[in-house]
Protein backbone atom coordinates (compact mmCIF):
# COMPACT_ATOMS: atom_id res chain seq x y z
CA UNK A 1 0.00 0.00 0.00
CA UNK A 2 1.34 3.43 -0.91
CA UNK A 3 1.87 5.54 2.22
CA UNK A 4 2.62 9.27 2.28
CA UNK A 5 5.43 10.87 4.22
CA UNK A 6 3.29 13.20 6.29
CA UNK A 7 2.04 11.34 9.37
CA UNK A 8 -0.52 12.75 11.74
CA UNK A 9 1.01 13.70 15.06
CA UNK A 10 -2.12 13.79 17.16
CA UNK A 11 -2.63 11.38 20.03
CA UNK A 12 -5.79 9.44 20.52
CA UNK A 13 -7.71 8.98 23.74
CA UNK A 14 -10.23 6.30 24.44
CA UNK A 15 -13.88 6.42 25.29
CA UNK A 16 -15.51 7.13 28.61
CA UNK A 17 -19.13 7.93 29.34
CA UNK A 18 -18.75 10.61 32.02
CA UNK A 19 -16.37 13.35 33.08
CA UNK A 20 -15.30 12.06 36.48
CA UNK A 21 -15.23 9.07 38.78
CA UNK A 22 -14.40 5.57 37.66
CA UNK A 23 -13.77 4.74 33.98
CA UNK A 24 -16.70 3.29 32.09
CA UNK A 25 -17.04 -0.48 31.95
CA UNK A 26 -16.28 -1.40 28.29
CA UNK A 27 -19.08 -3.96 28.40
CA UNK A 28 -21.64 -1.39 29.50
CA UNK A 29 -21.77 0.51 26.19
CA UNK A 30 -25.02 -0.12 24.29
CA UNK A 31 -25.01 -2.52 21.37
CA UNK A 32 -27.72 -2.58 18.70
CA UNK A 33 -29.18 -6.06 18.38
CA UNK A 34 -30.41 -6.39 14.77
CA UNK A 35 -31.87 -9.70 15.83
CA UNK A 36 -28.41 -10.92 16.84
CA UNK A 37 -26.78 -11.56 20.18
CA UNK A 38 -25.29 -8.13 21.04
CA UNK A 39 -22.07 -9.78 22.12
CA UNK A 40 -21.54 -10.80 18.51
CA UNK A 41 -20.72 -7.15 17.83
CA UNK A 42 -17.80 -7.06 20.25
CA UNK A 43 -14.52 -6.53 18.42
CA UNK A 44 -11.55 -8.73 19.20
CA UNK A 45 -8.82 -6.32 18.14
CA UNK A 46 -9.65 -3.32 20.34
CA UNK A 47 -9.33 -3.24 24.11
CA UNK A 48 -10.23 -0.05 25.94
CA UNK A 49 -7.63 1.14 28.44
CA UNK A 50 -8.58 2.00 32.05
CA UNK A 51 -9.72 5.55 31.18
CA UNK A 52 -10.16 7.93 28.27
CA UNK A 53 -7.07 9.85 29.36
CA UNK A 54 -4.83 6.89 28.53
CA UNK A 55 -2.94 7.82 25.37
CA UNK A 56 -2.75 5.36 22.49
CA UNK A 57 -0.18 5.54 19.67
CA UNK A 58 -1.67 7.06 16.55
CA UNK A 59 -1.81 4.98 13.40
CA UNK A 60 0.05 6.21 10.33
CA UNK A 61 -2.58 7.92 8.22
CA UNK A 62 -1.61 9.37 4.87
CA UNK A 63 -2.42 13.07 4.48
CA UNK A 64 -1.68 14.18 0.94
CA UNK A 65 -2.58 16.33 -2.06
CA UNK A 66 -3.45 15.31 -5.62
CA UNK A 67 -0.61 16.44 -7.90
CA UNK A 68 -2.99 17.26 -10.76
CA UNK A 69 -6.02 18.80 -9.07
CA UNK A 70 -4.50 20.13 -5.84
CA UNK A 71 -7.34 18.48 -3.87
CA UNK A 72 -6.36 17.38 -0.36
CA UNK A 73 -7.37 14.00 0.97
CA UNK A 74 -6.41 11.52 3.68
CA UNK A 75 -6.62 7.78 4.15
CA UNK A 76 -5.69 4.80 6.27
CA UNK A 77 -6.19 1.62 4.25
CA UNK A 78 -5.02 -1.79 5.45
CA UNK A 79 -4.79 -4.78 3.16
CA UNK A 80 -8.24 -6.35 2.72
CA UNK A 81 -10.20 -3.80 4.78
CA UNK A 82 -13.41 -5.14 6.30
CA UNK A 83 -15.17 -1.86 5.46
CA UNK A 84 -14.38 1.79 4.71
CA UNK A 85 -15.53 4.85 6.65
CA UNK A 86 -15.80 8.05 4.59
CA UNK A 87 -15.68 11.20 6.75
CA UNK A 88 -17.06 14.62 5.76
CA UNK A 89 -16.10 17.92 7.41
CA UNK A 90 -18.52 20.72 8.22
CA UNK A 91 -19.06 24.06 6.48
CA UNK A 92 -15.90 26.13 6.54
CA UNK A 93 -13.91 23.01 7.45
CA UNK A 94 -11.02 21.14 5.90
CA UNK A 95 -8.86 18.05 6.33
CA UNK A 96 -7.31 19.58 9.45
CA UNK A 97 -10.66 19.44 11.25
CA UNK A 98 -10.80 15.70 10.65
CA UNK A 99 -7.45 15.28 12.42
CA UNK A 100 -8.73 16.59 15.74
CA UNK A 101 -8.66 14.43 18.86
CA UNK A 102 -12.35 13.52 18.97
CA UNK A 103 -12.26 12.20 15.42
CA UNK A 104 -9.32 9.97 16.35
CA UNK A 105 -11.33 8.62 19.24
CA UNK A 106 -13.86 7.42 16.65
CA UNK A 107 -11.26 6.17 14.17
CA UNK A 108 -9.01 4.06 16.39
CA UNK A 109 -11.49 1.32 17.40
CA UNK A 110 -12.41 0.97 13.72
CA UNK A 111 -8.78 0.90 12.58
CA UNK A 112 -8.09 -1.82 15.14
CA UNK A 113 -10.88 -3.86 13.57
CA UNK A 114 -9.52 -3.52 10.04
CA UNK A 115 -11.55 -0.59 8.73
CA UNK A 116 -10.23 1.89 6.18
CA UNK A 117 -10.64 5.61 6.99
CA UNK A 118 -10.99 7.98 4.03
CA UNK A 119 -11.79 11.66 3.52
CA UNK A 120 -11.30 14.52 1.11
CA UNK A 121 -12.10 18.20 1.21
CA UNK A 122 -15.13 19.73 -0.47
CA UNK A 123 -14.34 21.37 -3.81
CA UNK A 124 -15.56 24.77 -2.60
CA UNK A 125 -12.79 26.05 -0.32
CA UNK A 126 -12.12 29.10 1.87
CA UNK A 127 -14.39 30.55 4.54
CA UNK A 128 -17.40 29.47 2.49
CA UNK A 129 -16.19 25.88 2.16
CA UNK A 130 -19.17 23.56 1.79
CA UNK A 131 -20.37 20.42 0.08
CA UNK A 132 -22.64 20.36 -2.95
CA UNK A 133 -26.07 19.09 -1.86
CA UNK A 134 -27.28 18.58 -5.46
CA UNK A 135 -29.82 15.79 -5.12
CA UNK A 136 -30.74 15.04 -8.71
CA UNK A 137 -27.81 12.97 -9.90
CA UNK A 138 -24.35 12.01 -8.72
CA UNK A 139 -23.08 12.74 -12.22
CA UNK A 140 -24.33 16.34 -11.87
CA UNK A 141 -22.71 16.81 -8.45
CA UNK A 142 -19.05 17.94 -8.63
CA UNK A 143 -18.24 16.67 -5.13
CA UNK A 144 -19.67 13.24 -5.90
CA UNK A 145 -17.69 13.07 -9.14
CA UNK A 146 -14.49 14.00 -7.25
CA UNK A 147 -15.16 11.39 -4.55
CA UNK A 148 -15.78 8.75 -7.20
CA UNK A 149 -12.45 9.65 -8.86
CA UNK A 150 -10.57 9.45 -5.55
CA UNK A 151 -12.19 6.13 -4.72
CA UNK A 152 -11.12 4.71 -8.10
CA UNK A 153 -7.57 6.02 -7.57
CA UNK A 154 -7.31 4.40 -4.14
CA UNK A 155 -8.72 1.11 -5.45
CA UNK A 156 -5.90 1.12 -8.03
CA UNK A 157 -3.14 2.09 -5.59
CA UNK A 158 -4.04 0.57 -2.19
CA UNK A 159 -5.75 -2.39 -0.54
CA UNK A 160 -9.19 -0.81 -1.04
CA UNK A 161 -11.41 -2.95 -3.26
CA UNK A 162 -14.44 -2.23 -5.41
CA UNK A 163 -16.43 -4.60 -3.18
CA UNK A 164 -15.36 -3.01 0.15
CA UNK A 165 -18.55 -2.05 2.07
CA UNK A 166 -18.81 1.61 3.04
CA UNK A 167 -20.13 3.75 5.89
CA UNK A 168 -20.38 7.52 6.04
CA UNK A 169 -19.83 9.97 8.91
CA UNK A 170 -20.42 13.71 8.72
CA UNK A 171 -20.31 16.67 11.07
CA UNK A 172 -22.69 19.65 10.77
CA UNK A 173 -22.69 20.54 7.05
CA UNK A 174 -20.95 17.20 6.50
CA UNK A 175 -23.86 15.49 8.24
CA UNK A 176 -26.15 17.14 5.69
CA UNK A 177 -23.94 15.93 2.84
CA UNK A 178 -23.46 12.35 4.05
CA UNK A 179 -27.08 11.58 3.17
CA UNK A 180 -26.61 12.91 -0.36
CA UNK A 181 -23.37 10.93 -0.67
CA UNK A 182 -25.10 7.73 0.43
CA UNK A 183 -28.31 8.03 -1.59
CA UNK A 184 -26.66 9.15 -4.84
CA UNK A 185 -23.72 6.79 -4.38
CA UNK A 186 -26.03 3.80 -4.08
CA UNK A 187 -28.42 4.86 -6.81
CA UNK A 188 -26.05 6.25 -9.44
CA UNK A 189 -22.68 4.60 -8.74
CA UNK A 190 -23.86 1.27 -7.31
CA UNK A 191 -21.83 1.62 -4.11
CA UNK A 192 -22.35 -0.82 -1.24
CA UNK A 193 -23.14 1.62 1.58
CA UNK A 194 -24.37 0.07 4.85
CA UNK A 195 -25.18 3.06 7.07
CA UNK A 196 -24.51 6.68 8.03
CA UNK A 197 -23.48 8.50 11.22
CA UNK A 198 -24.58 12.15 11.55
CA UNK A 199 -22.96 14.45 14.15
CA UNK A 200 -24.72 17.69 15.04
CA UNK A 201 -26.62 17.84 11.77
CA UNK A 202 -29.16 15.96 9.69
CA UNK A 203 -28.97 14.58 6.13
CA UNK A 204 -30.18 16.92 3.40
CA UNK A 205 -31.25 13.84 1.45
CA UNK A 206 -32.36 10.90 3.54
CA UNK A 207 -31.03 7.56 2.28
CA UNK A 208 -33.00 4.37 2.90
CA UNK A 209 -30.35 3.13 5.32
CA UNK A 210 -29.66 2.37 8.98
CA UNK A 211 -28.48 5.52 10.74
CA UNK A 212 -26.90 6.98 13.86
CA UNK A 213 -27.38 10.56 15.05
CA UNK A 214 -25.10 12.26 17.60
CA UNK A 215 -26.40 15.45 19.25
CA UNK A 216 -24.53 17.72 21.69
CA UNK A 217 -26.92 18.85 24.42
CA UNK A 218 -25.74 22.48 24.36
CA UNK A 219 -25.62 22.79 20.57
CA UNK A 220 -27.51 25.80 19.23
CA UNK A 221 -29.73 23.66 17.01
CA UNK A 222 -31.41 20.28 17.28
CA UNK A 223 -31.04 19.12 13.68
CA UNK A 224 -29.49 15.82 14.74
CA UNK A 225 -32.61 15.06 16.77
CA UNK A 226 -34.98 16.13 13.99
CA UNK A 227 -32.95 14.10 11.48
CA UNK A 228 -33.21 11.03 13.69
CA UNK A 229 -36.99 11.49 14.13
CA UNK A 230 -37.51 11.99 10.41
CA UNK A 231 -35.53 8.92 9.35
CA UNK A 232 -37.20 6.83 12.04
CA UNK A 233 -40.60 7.87 10.67
CA UNK A 234 -39.72 7.55 6.98
CA UNK A 235 -37.79 4.28 7.21
CA UNK A 236 -39.26 2.27 10.12
CA UNK A 237 -37.81 -0.93 8.63
CA UNK A 238 -34.29 0.33 9.34
CA UNK A 239 -32.30 0.70 12.56
CA UNK A 240 -31.92 4.30 13.83
CA UNK A 241 -30.10 5.36 16.99
CA UNK A 242 -29.95 8.77 18.72
CA UNK A 243 -26.99 9.43 21.03
CA UNK A 244 -27.17 12.65 23.06
CA UNK A 245 -23.93 13.94 24.54
CA UNK A 246 -24.69 15.65 27.84
CA UNK A 247 -22.42 18.19 29.47
CA UNK A 248 -20.20 16.68 32.16
CA UNK A 249 -17.98 18.15 34.90
CA UNK A 250 -14.38 18.56 33.80
CA UNK A 251 -12.12 15.84 35.18
CA UNK A 252 -8.75 17.16 36.43
CA UNK A 253 -7.05 14.48 34.31
CA UNK A 254 -9.02 15.19 31.13
CA UNK A 255 -6.19 17.16 29.50
CA UNK A 256 -4.02 14.06 29.58
CA UNK A 257 -5.92 13.23 26.38
CA UNK A 258 -3.79 15.98 24.77
CA UNK A 259 -0.62 14.17 25.77
CA UNK A 260 -0.01 16.23 28.92
CA UNK A 261 1.33 14.51 32.00
CA UNK A 262 -0.84 14.30 35.11
CA UNK A 263 0.70 17.35 36.80
CA UNK A 264 0.18 19.55 33.73
CA UNK A 265 -3.41 18.41 33.31
CA UNK A 266 -4.15 19.25 36.95
CA UNK A 267 -2.43 22.64 36.53
CA UNK A 268 -4.72 23.45 33.60
CA UNK A 269 -7.72 22.45 35.72
CA UNK A 270 -6.53 24.65 38.60
CA UNK A 271 -6.09 27.64 36.29
CA UNK A 272 -9.67 27.23 35.05
CA UNK A 273 -10.82 27.21 38.67
CA UNK A 274 -8.75 30.32 39.43
CA UNK A 275 -10.32 32.09 36.42
CA UNK A 276 -13.75 31.10 37.81
CA UNK A 277 -14.73 29.22 34.67
CA UNK A 278 -15.34 26.05 36.70
CA UNK A 279 -15.68 25.23 40.38
CA UNK A 280 -13.49 22.76 42.26
CA UNK A 281 -15.78 19.92 41.19
CA UNK A 282 -15.23 20.81 37.53
CA UNK A 283 -18.74 22.26 37.03
CA UNK A 284 -19.07 25.17 34.56
CA UNK A 285 -19.83 28.52 36.27
CA UNK A 286 -20.90 30.76 33.36
CA UNK A 287 -23.90 30.87 31.02
CA UNK A 288 -23.33 28.53 28.08
CA UNK A 289 -24.55 31.19 25.63
CA UNK A 290 -21.34 33.09 26.45
CA UNK A 291 -19.07 30.12 25.71
CA UNK A 292 -17.26 31.53 22.68
CA UNK A 293 -16.43 34.83 24.39
CA UNK A 294 -15.31 33.01 27.52
CA UNK A 295 -13.06 30.65 25.56
CA UNK A 296 -11.52 33.50 23.57
CA UNK A 297 -10.78 35.33 26.81
CA UNK A 298 -9.28 32.18 28.34
CA UNK A 299 -7.05 31.67 25.30
CA UNK A 300 -5.74 35.24 25.61
CA UNK A 301 -5.18 35.13 29.39
CA UNK A 302 -3.98 31.59 29.98
CA UNK A 303 -0.34 31.01 30.92
CA UNK A 304 -0.67 27.26 30.37
CA UNK A 305 0.45 25.15 27.39
CA UNK A 306 -1.58 25.26 24.15
CA UNK A 307 -4.76 26.99 25.40
CA UNK A 308 -6.26 26.61 21.91
CA UNK A 309 -6.06 22.82 22.27
CA UNK A 310 -7.53 23.05 25.77
CA UNK A 311 -10.40 25.05 24.29
CA UNK A 312 -11.10 22.20 21.89
CA UNK A 313 -11.45 19.76 24.78
CA UNK A 314 -13.63 22.20 26.75
CA UNK A 315 -16.03 22.62 23.83
CA UNK A 316 -16.53 18.85 23.85
CA UNK A 317 -16.87 18.58 27.65
CA UNK A 318 -19.43 21.41 27.62
CA UNK A 319 -21.43 19.66 24.85
CA UNK A 320 -21.23 22.40 22.22
CA UNK A 321 -21.23 22.14 18.41
CA UNK A 322 -18.35 19.66 18.15
CA UNK A 323 -17.80 15.99 17.36
CA UNK A 324 -17.68 13.97 20.58
CA UNK A 325 -15.93 10.61 20.63
CA UNK A 326 -17.48 9.36 23.88
CA UNK A 327 -19.67 6.90 22.00
CA UNK A 328 -16.84 5.53 19.88
CA UNK A 329 -17.52 1.97 21.07
CA UNK A 330 -21.23 2.25 20.27
CA UNK A 331 -20.40 3.60 16.81
CA UNK A 332 -17.92 0.77 16.25
CA UNK A 333 -20.39 -1.84 17.46
CA UNK A 334 -23.19 -0.47 15.27
CA UNK A 335 -21.00 -0.54 12.17
CA UNK A 336 -19.86 -4.06 13.05
CA UNK A 337 -23.46 -5.25 13.36
CA UNK A 338 -24.44 -3.63 10.06
CA UNK A 339 -21.43 -5.19 8.39
CA UNK A 340 -22.25 -8.78 9.39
Amino acid sequence: MAMGSLVWSLLIACSREDGGGEPTDPDASPNPTFGEDPTSCSASGYVEPPGWYEVLPIEEITNTEDSETGERYMYWIPENPVAALWVFHGNGGDIGNLQQLEYHRVYNPLIADGYAILAKESLVRGNDAHWDYEKGSANANPDMIAIQALRAKLIDETGLEESTPMFGMGFSGGAAFVGTWAELGIRDFGWDIRGIDCHNGSPALEPHLDSMHNHAANDDGNSAISGFESMEENYPDKYHELMIHEEVPLDPLRMMSLGYDEATSIAVFDELVEMELIDEAGVRLFDIVDVEGVLNDYENRSTGPSPAKVNGVLRVVWATHRVNGDNNKAIRDTFTCLNL
